[in-house]
């Protein structure tokens, strides 16, 4: 329930704090005082979106707070669900800064208009003159029926069940299109994949291989450029390595003049063994040459080969070729994954469906049987509201299809004449039946459950007589089970409360700014007074007020 309510800055409101009791309040005041200011006021509070200018001096932050014990509303997993620091007595604000900034906290922590609106819900339920379209919503309906059946836990379950169900259709579709698309590509990603197998790409060399090519290539130039070498160092007299010989002897026989020389004879031996180290190695190379054209043949295929599959993937060596073959063995592999983990959310899928369908079955059984007691008191009120020959044909039939809400199609029929048209409440109820309508189902639900605070605003509109003071009972009948505050023109509902505020404004030479007051009992039945017969109120006006407060 709310405990108090500030409003600061907000349209024509320059300061108003206020209590709100148990019990049923009444809000009441000219038209155009502040009543519907204060009511946005709240609806901020409770997630709306704010306009920006509502700030009456636009210098100025606009603060809008309230205090609501929540103690008896089981709302502690919801804080924790939400990351909101829980306090049995919890206070909203909304804050509009200079500059149109709008900014929301609970309990000090800032938080979001979504945090803010799933909180309000939970707190408070407001209805307005204009509300009472809801009345043909199926979603709306069938909300009532799971009300007073009790079944919302076991809704809670059904919904959080059905998301579970159709993520995993969806993961079901995105899987099936992706085995589609695997599938045309499979046959052509095996055979590249085959090609790819056909060479060892781990084990082959592609630059040694392009080496010995152009080795076998120029055998016959290779010995003949070896064959010269040779020729050169083993020529007789001139060749190389008598010709370094003699130079050894020449150097040797200058070592006993210093030990430079000795040096250089040491060098030139080392050069002759060095050189005929070479010609040793010359000799091995050229007797093991050949022409091998089995050889050739193999080494030019192996490039070849390698060749056109660098060119086909467009990449320019063995390393590439392997990772194409590796993602191209992955998507090979992954069609037979894919298969394997849709046949596993297929059989989740089953076996989430039997679950889903057991619950709607709950689902739909508790709202069949609940239908004829909601039917009796429903137009049993009305009937004391004024319409005894109302008559509500709840039709609930039971669906194939998983839908938000269960699997039930519903329709409330209503005529409120005697051998009347049934049709949607929308298209055959007046205003004034509406707002009836709505407060009876109102009435019984407060008997079933707890509800948050309810405000209604001005949904006795289109009544008056014995038919306003049959409304004015319903609400204060309501009032014993939740607290309501009513904002009203009719003196029958502002006589039932059990508190009374009073809106009204006043004017200086600068500004219009609308107050609040609680108001006494002399002063309620002034005001009573007031609303039955105008500021020119009679001593009649007064008789009646206090009667009716009586």
């Amino acid at each position: 329930m709310i405990k108090s309510i500030s409003v600061r800055n907000f349209a024509l409101i320059d300061d108003i704090e206020f209590d709100l009791e148990k019990g049923m309040t009444v809000l009441t005041g000219e038209t155009g005082a502040g009543k519907s200011i204060l009511l946005g006021a709240i609806s901020l509070l409770l997630g709306k979106r704010a306009d920006l200018s509502s700030a009456g001096d636009p210098e100025k932050k606009c603060v809008i707070e309230a205090e609501f014990d929540v103690s008896d509303l089981n709302l502690i997993h919801f804080f924790e669900q939400q990351q909101i620091d829980y306090e049995p007595l919890t206070i909203i604000r909304r804050e509009i800064l200079p500059g149109g900034r709008s900014r929301g906290f609970i309990n000090d922590a800032p938080v979001n208009l979504n945090q803010m609106q799933a909180l309000g819900k939970e707190l408070v339920d407001i209805h307005s003159q204009f509300d009472t379209q809801t009345l043909n919503s199926q979603h709306y309906q069938l909300g009532v029926m799971d009300s007073m059946a009790g079944l919302e836990i076991t809704m809670d379950e059904y919904q959080k069940l059905l998301r579970h169900y159709r993520k995993l259709e969806k993961e079901e579709k995105e899987l099936s299109e992706e085995l589609a698309r695997s599938r045309r590509d499979l046959d052509y990603h095996q055979y590249l994949l085959q090609e790819l197998d056909e060479i060892d790409l781990e084990s082959v060399d592609q630059p040694q291989l392009e080496l010995e090519s152009e080795k076998l290539s120029n055998v016959e130039g290779i010995q003949e450029t070896l064959h010269r070498i040779k020729a050169m160092m083993q020529q007789d007299a001139v060749g190389l390595m008598d010709q370094l010989f003699e130079l050894r002897r020449e150097l040797s026989s200058l070592s006993g003049f210093g030990e430079v020389y000795q040096s250089w004879a040491d060098r030139s031996q080392s050069i002759i063994e060095e050189l005929d180290d070479l010609s040793r190695e010359i000799d091995r190379e050229s007797d093991s040459l050949e022409l091998d054209p089995e050889r050739m043949s193999f080494v030019s295929e192996q490039l070849d080969h390698l060749q056109k599959l660098q060119d086909k993937h467009h990449v320019t060596d063995t390393d590439q070729l392997i990772g194409i073959r590796e993602e191209l063995r992955s998507q090979v592999d992954n069609s037979g994954q894919l298969e394997e983990r849709i046949a596993q959310i297929q059989s989740e899928l089953q076996a989430t469906a039997t679950k889903l369908s057991s619950l709607a079955n709950k689902i739909h059984q508790g709202r069949k049987e609940i239908i004829r007691p909601f039917s009796d008191q429903f137009q049993e009120i009305l009937a004391d509201l004024g319409m005894p020959d109302a008559e509500l044909n709840i039709i609930l039939n039971h669906t194939a299809e998983f839908r938000d809400t269960g699997m039930d199609q519903l329709e409330w029929l209503f005529t409120a004449n005697k051998g009347g048209r049934a049709g949607e409440l929308a298209k055959v109820a007046s205003g004034g039946e509406l707002s009836r309508i709505m407060l009876a189902i109102k009435s019984i639900l407060s008997r079933r459950k707890q509800l948050p605070t309810l405000i209604f605003d001005e949904i006795d509109t289109g009544v008056s007589g014995k038919i306003a003071e049959q409304m004015a009972i319903q609400m204060h009948q309501i009032s014993r089970h939740s607290q309501l505050l009513a904002i009203t023109h009719l003196a029958q509902v502002a006589a039932k409360g059990s508190h009374h505020l009073k809106v009204f404004k006043e004017t200086d030479a600068v500004r219009t700014i609308t107050h609040l007051k609680p108001l006494d009992e002399d002063a309620r039945i002034v005001e009573i007074a007031q609303m039955i017969g105008g500021d020119q109120y009679s001593d009649s006006a007064l008789a009646h007020a206090r009667e009716l407060l009586n």
